[in-house]
C-alpha cells in the first residue's frame, strides 16, 4: 500500500498540480519519495526541484539526482558482468526514460551551469544518457564557443564518453566538430578513463578508429598495457588493458595471448583473449589454433563454444 501511494502521490498526469500546492517541506517529502522510485520516473520530481525557489530544494534535489544516477550506474554493472541478464530491457528503458526527461529540460537552453551539470548526469549513468548528451550538443542550441567551454569542463571520462558518440557519428558531423574533439583527446591526462573508454569501445564491437591515436601517446603505450595484463592483481583491471590493447594495435602479440590462456586464472579474462581474436580478420593468429583447439577439445562449457568461435577465424583456409 504504502508503494502504491508513493506511486500515486507522483503520478505524472496529477505531479504539476502537487507539487505547487506544496511548500518547501512538502517539495522535501516529494523529493525523498522520488528518491525510492524507478529512475524514469524519480527523475520528474527531481528535474522539478532544481528550478524551485527553496536553496534546500535545488539542493536535494541534486542529491536525489545523484542516487537516481549511482542506482543505474550499479545496474549497468550487474548488468555488464553478466549477473542478471533478465534486467537488461528493463535497464534500457529506464535510461531511455531517464535521459529523455533530461534532454527535454535541455531543450529549454538553462544557463550554462545548469547544462554542464545535466550532460554530466547523462554521460556518466551510462545507457541512452551520452546519446542524449551528443544529440544536445550537435543540435546548434547553444553556440560553438560555449559548446567548448562546455565540453573542455566536463570530467575526463565525460569527455570520453562524448568523443564515443563523436565516433559513431557521421562523416559530416565528424567533420564539423573533429578540431574540437582532436583538442578534447589531446587535453586527457589520466590513464584509467582512457583505458576504460577503449575497453567499451571493444566490448560495443567497434572498430579501431584512427581518430583515437590523438590521445597522448603515453596513455595508449602497447608496452604498458600489456605489463598490466600480466602483472596487475585485479583481473578486471588486466580485462580492461587486454581490451585496450586489442583497441590500439592491429595485433596483439600471440606470446601474449598465450601466455594469458595458459596461466591466467580468471575465466574472464580468458574470455577476452577468445575475443579478441574472435574479432579480428580471418588468419590473423594463426599461432593460437593448437591452444584454441585444445581449449575445444578439453572444456565442455559455454568457454568451449566461445573458443570454437575464435578458432574458426585463425586459419585463412577452411578447417574441413
Amino acid at each position: 500500500m504504502a508503494e502504491k501511494k508513493i506511486v500515486d502521490d507522483l503520478a505524472l498526469k496529477t505531479f504539476e498540480h502537487t507539487w505547487h500546492q506544496a511548500d518547501e517541506q512538502g517539495q522535501l517529502d516529494l523529493l525523498e519519495k522520488a528518491s525510492l522510485l524507478p529512475p524514469g520516473l524519480g527523475v520528474v520530481p527531481v528535474l522539478a526541484g532544481m528550478d524551485s525557489y527553496h536553496f534546500s530544494v535545488r539542493n536535494r534535489a541534486r542529491g536525489v539526482f545523484s542516487i537516481l544516477r549511482n542506482r543505474i550506474v550499479e545496474t549497468a554493472s550487474i548488468l555488464k558482468s553478466g549477473e542478471d541478464s533478465g534486467q537488461h530491457l528493463d535497464f534500457i528503458r529506464e535510461t531511455a526514460l531517464f535521459s529523455a526527461r533530461i534532454y527535454n529540460v535541455l531543450k529549454q537552453t538553462p544557463p550554462l551551469q545548469e547544462i554542464r551539470f545535466y550532460l554530466e548526469i547523462l554521460l556518466e549513468c551510462g545507457g541512452r544518457g551520452p546519446y542524449y548528451a551528443w544529440r544536445f550538443c550537435r543540435s546548434g542550441a547553444v553556440s560553438l564557443p560555449n559548446l567548448k567551454n562546455l565540453l573542455e569542463n566536463l570530467s575526463e571520462a565525460g569527455r570520453l564518453s562524448m568523443t564515443s558518440q563523436f565516433l559513431d557519428s557521421p562523416l559530416s558531423v565528424r567533420r564539423h566538430f573533429a578540431l574540437e574533439f582532436k583538442r578534447l583527446l589531446k587535453g586527457i591526462r589520466r590513464e584509467v578513463p582512457v583505458r576504460g573508454f577503449l575497453s567499451d569501445r571493444f566490448d560495443l564491437g567497434k572498430y579501431a578508429d584512427p581518430f583515437i591515436f590523438h590521445l597522448p601517446e603515453k596513455l595508449r603505450d602497447p608496452l604498458g598495457l600489456g605489463l598490466l595484463v600480466e602483472e596487475s592483481p585485479d583481473p578486471r583491471e588486466r580485462a580492461s588493458a587486454l581490451k585496450a590493447l586489442a583497441m590500439v594495435v592491429p595485433k596483439t602479440d600471440p606470446a601474449l595471448l598465450i601466455r594469458v590462456l595458459g596461466s591466467d586464472g580468471d575465466a574472464g579474462v580468458r574470455r577476452v583473449v577468445l575475443k579478441v581474436v574472435e574479432s579480428s580478420p580471418v588468419g590473423t593468429y594463426p599461432e593460437l589454433f593448437p591452444y584454441l583447439y585444445k581449449m575445444v577439445t578439453k572444456f565442455r562449457s559455454s568457454q568451449s563454444l566461445d573458443a570454437f568461435k575464435a578458432l574458426v577465424v585463425t586459419q585463412s583456409f577452411p578447417l574441413y
